[in-house]
């Protein structure tokens, strides 16, 4: 009787290595500690992973800004920074951004951040699986100042387009001021009645003024001084 020999091969799988401890990585945030509303500026991240051929999980970068006044410290987490900062007007600069790992482990990474509000900002970056698992965190923090007003214009003293005018309305003569740019001050009469010098915007047609030569002067004025002007000199009958 024939014997079956039967020759058992033994198959040998190798499992890929276990995901790194967490304290094998490492991140650091660097950039300006002051910031203006509306003006750029760079935050840099950098770390160390364990060299690919060791951790064969991709990693992912997240960078939010949250307010200080919120919350004094960053979350220890990425997911609680997400929310917190979604819920309190923060930003985010970086949101699932795959780290380029280098043959040695390390990164690095540069990200604009332009503040839109001021206040001093926690800057929360995380190394994570892109899950809930956090390898490594850092925070900074940016007190950012409002923009400052631009410098006003410089203010000319009030000037006239078109000189004073007089007209006449029964016993009484009336001072227009024509026309003026910048005499956000007001107006001041004053009439010149021969020598004589008499204040207001009307003047009463007397005796006294009958058959002489009248002319009103108006004088604009603003934050920079004041400016005068005449009227063309009028013979009252």
């Amino acid at each position: 009787m024939k014997r079956l020999l039967v020759i058992a091969a033994a198959i040998v799988v190798t499992m890929p290595a276990s995901p790194a401890a967490a304290n094998d990585f490492s991140l650091t945030l660097s950039g300006p500690s002051t910031g203006v509303i509306g003006q750029p500026i760079v935050i840099q991240a950098s770390g160390k992973n364990p060299p690919p051929d060791e951790y064969w999980f991709p990693t992912w970068l997240s960078v939010a800004t949250i307010d200080s006044a919120v919350s004094p410290a960053c979350p220890a987490y990425q997911p609680d920074a997400i929310q917190m900062s979604l819920a309190t007007g923060g930003e985010w600069l970086a949101f699932t951004w795959r780290e380029v790992v280098q043959a040695d482990g390390s990164w690095s990474a540069s990200m604009g951040y332009t503040p839109k509000r001021a206040g001093t900002w926690l800057v929360c970056g995380y190394t994570h699986d892109n899950v809930t698992i956090t390898r490594a965190a850092a925070s900074m923090s940016v007190t950012v100042a409002p923009a400052s007003a631009p410098a006003p214009a410089p203010v000319a003293k009030p000037a006239n387009a078109e000189p004073p005018r007089v007209t006449r309305s029964g016993r009484r003569l009336v001072c227009h001021p024509g026309r003026w740019t910048g005499a956000t001050g007001g107006y001041a009469y004053r009439w010149s009645v021969g020598r004589d010098r008499r204040r207001g915007r009307t003047l009463v047609v007397t005796r006294g003024v009958r058959g002489r030569t009248v002319r009103c002067s108006v004088t604009a004025s603003n934050a920079a001084g004041e400016t005068t002007a005449a009227s063309a000199p009028r013979r009252v009958r």
